[in-house]
């Protein structure tokens, strides 16, 4: 009896697509058990379930559903922060993600793309870079309600995720790569609030958003009191001084 031929990738991908189908959970031992082979087998032309999402996604064979879980990306993105304060960036993947969000890896995979994606989205649209869009830079705006907006963003944001903030420092090279990519395809904080400061002060912009960020870290790492009440004391010494 000649011995079987060893599965196809296609043969392992339908299978996958069958359970995505069926809206059963995706992971490589389910794969396994529908396409009838060993697990190991799967793991031989697929790493992980991450692998097994990202080839599914690649091939086409499962497509997101006109109008389907309108509200995924928002949990998806909430679950980022949670996975990120529970286990840190470096643990942070996309299937730790899929399950706090309780959705499929490759519901995520459509949404994101991939970790890389993922991170920027949670960067860009959780971090304070989303209010960077709030700061005229043609100096007309109110130059305290734009440093008091950013500081209560900042402020907030670096106390719930201190493990980002640290990262920033590493000395791992890996942790820094994450926070690097995580920063790509999104605003620089620090040029925006230098064009935005710029347009008021006659000081070099870079120098003076240096003093702000200095001050504003140094508070927003401290969290001894209410971040409105911190951001307000570090926009007032900023602009005005200490007064007695």
């Amino acid at each position: 009896m000649a011995p079987r031929p060893p599965p196809t990738d296609d043969l392992l991908l339908d299978a996958a697509a069958a359970l995505v189908r069926r809206g059963e959970p995706l992971s490589v031992a389910a794969v396994a058990t529908e396409a009838g082979v060993a697990r190991g087998t799967v793991y031989k032309r697929f790493a992980d379930r991450e692998a097994l999402s990202a080839a599914l996604l690649a091939s086409g064979r499962v497509a997101a559903a006109p109008g389907a879980e309108p509200d995924a990306r928002e949990r998806i993105l909430d679950a980022v922060g949670v996975v990120l304060k529970r286990k840190g960036l470096a643990a942070t993947t996309l299937d730790e993600v899929a399950r706090e969000a309780g959705v499929g890896a490759v519901t995520v995979y459509r949404r994101f793309g991939d970790r890389r994606g993922l991170l920027q989205a949670f960067v860009a649209e959780r971090s304070p870079r989303r209010v960077l869009a709030a700061l005229p830079l043609d100096g007309s705006g109110d130059v305290e309600a734009g440093l008091l907006l950013l500081a209560r963003e900042s402020i907030g944001f670096f106390r719930e995720h201190r493990e980002v903030f640290l990262m920033s420092f590493s000395a791992d090279p890996e942790a820094r790569e994450l926070v690097e990519s995580a920063r790509q395809g999104s605003p620089s904080v620090r040029g925006i609030t230098a064009a935005f400061v710029g347009a008021h002060f006659p000081d070099p912009p870079g120098r003076t958003v240096q003093a702000f960020f200095g001050l504003l870290m140094s508070i927003a790492w401290s969290g001894e009191g209410a971040v409105e009440a911190d951001a307000a004391f570090v926009v007032s010494t900023f602009l005005h001084g200490v007064s007695r």
